[in-house]
């Protein structure tokens, strides 16, 4: 309408990470091109927890936070997802192949602080990548609880634990929001929450 700026995106987010940013941006720009005025949308954005299964932030205990990425089923979300946060990450990644390449993407991987495999064909290809470039790992774990069990053990207070596994479920899971919601309870029944 005017020509002053609007107050549309606040700085502070529930959703991490600048993908998630011009995510709300986007939808924030066609509220206000819709007419919804700027301080309503800027309410709603500084409020959104975010959607399931996508750096979804579910539980939190000893200064740990937990994350439920499951919908990343391919590495380029791996990378977003890793780039999302400045405090340290646990991460839980792999699984089956989606006949994907992850040399584009797999010096992202070194931005965790530890890396927690899932068993997998997509995994079978991911740890070369990760040997290459000095890169430990635990597992591949062939149950989600004991990769939990083992992420739990790594992380401390401060730091937060992703599950981004970069492949498709299958195998293990029936689909990758099955996997996101046995992650979330296996969590929850490890922290007692």
């Amino acid at each position: 309408k005017g020509t002053e700026p609007e107050l549309i995106l606040p700085r502070e987010l529930l959703v991490p990470g600048p993908h998630m940013r011009k995510n709300l941006l986007s939808a924030a720009l066609a509220l206000r091109y819709m007419g919804i005025p700027a301080e309503s949308i800027a309410q709603a954005m500084a409020t959104f927890p975010g959607i399931e299964h996508r750096l979804e932030f579910f539980a939190q205990s000893g200064g740990i936070k937990w994350y439920n990425d499951s919908a990343s089923t391919i590495p380029q979300a791996v990378q977003a997802a890793l780039e999302s946060f400045s405090t340290p990450v646990v991460l839980i990644t792999g699984g089956t192949d989606k006949n994907i390449d992850f040399s584009s993407v797999s010096k992202a991987y070194s931005k965790a602080k530890a890396i927690v495999l899932l068993e997998g064909s997509g995994t079978e290809k991911l740890m070369p990548r990760l040997l290459d470039q000095g890169l430990a790992w635990k597992g591949p774990y062939g149950s989600l609880e004991t990769a939990i069990e083992a992420a739990a053990g790594l992380a401390r207070a401060g730091d937060a634990v992703l599950l981004s596994p970069g492949c498709a479920s299958f195998g293990m899971f029936l689909h990758e929001f099955d996997r996101g919601k046995k992650f979330k309870e296996a969590v929850r029944s490890l922290l007692s929450i």
